[in-house]
Order: C-alpha cells, then structure tokens, then sequence
C-alpha cells in the first residue's frame, strides 16, 4: 500500500454519496462508522492541519 501525497489526496472531481460527514472528531467518526455497519455510503471530509 502506497500512501498519497499531500496534493494526490485532494479531490476536486465531484462524488456522489448518501450521506457527507463534516469533521473526523469523535462525533464524525463515530456517525461515518456507525453508518458504515448498516450499508450506507457515507463521505468524511475534514481540514488538513
């Protein structure tokens, strides 16, 4: 496994999902990955710091 770039990661093309998490804190993570366990297609997006 290859890890990506800084500039490889960002994407701009447009994607489709049933539901957008904004931030990865603990609430964030916690939805993207209860979510995850029913089936639905979830996105996580957050700021790079």
């Amino acid at each position: 496994m290859t890890v990506p770039d800084q500039q490889s990661a960002t994407r701009t093309d447009p994607v489709q999902t049933e539901v957008l998490i904004i931030g990865s804190g603990p609430a964030g993570a916690s939805a993207a990955l209860f979510l995850s366990t029913l089936g639905v297609d979830n996105v996580m997006v957050t700021k790079h710091r």
